[in-house]
Formats: structure tokens, C-alpha cells, sequence
């Protein structure tokens, strides 16, 4: 089973997929029907992802994500000087 992994940004949940040129993306763990990633957990639990353009269908097994650094939100510090209360 593949390690649930979350941001260090902001805490969300994310998956960290290998591309086909090898590199490894930041996807956010929940599909998302306007991703433009396509991934996959495989049978020992390694994620893949490849490019999935808009209006394209995806087939099974694949599922669309978004890259998480499009979605990531870290929370706000507050201003200098205010009472964080």
C-alpha cells in the first residue's frame, strides 16, 4: 500500500507520482475531474502520472488529479503586530 504523505505547506493529503521521463510530481490526493494529470497506483503501490489534456477522455485505470502546487493554500500568518486570537 502506497504511504499517505501530506504537504508540508499547508497539510493536505498528496500523492507523489512518478512521471515517464522518470521524475516525481506532487499531485493532490483527491481526483479532480479537471485535472490535467492522469495517474494510477499500481499493484505494489508506486503512483505514475502522465499529461492529460483538457477534453480528452481518460481511461481506467487512470484517474485525473491536479498538480498539488496548484491547489497548495499554506495558511495565512497573521499581521505583524495583531493579536492571533
Amino acid at each position: 500500500m502506497a504511504k499517505r504523505l501530506v504537504c508540508a505547506a499547508c497539510g493536505t493529503r498528496v500523492i507523489w507520482a512518478v512521471t515517464a521521463a522518470g521524475r516525481t510530481q506532487m499531485l493532490s490526493h483527491a481526483p479532480d475531474p479537471a485535472g490535467l494529470v492522469a495517474a494510477y497506483c499500481d499493484e505494489l503501490g508506486g503512483w505514475h502520472a502522465k499529461h492529460a489534456p483538457a477534453g480528452e477522455p481518460v481511461a481506467a485505470p487512470w484517474k485525473r488529479h491536479m498538480p498539488h502546487q496548484a491547489t497548495c493554500q499554506p495558511p495565512q500568518d497573521p499581521a505583524p503586530g495583531k493579536d492571533p486570537q
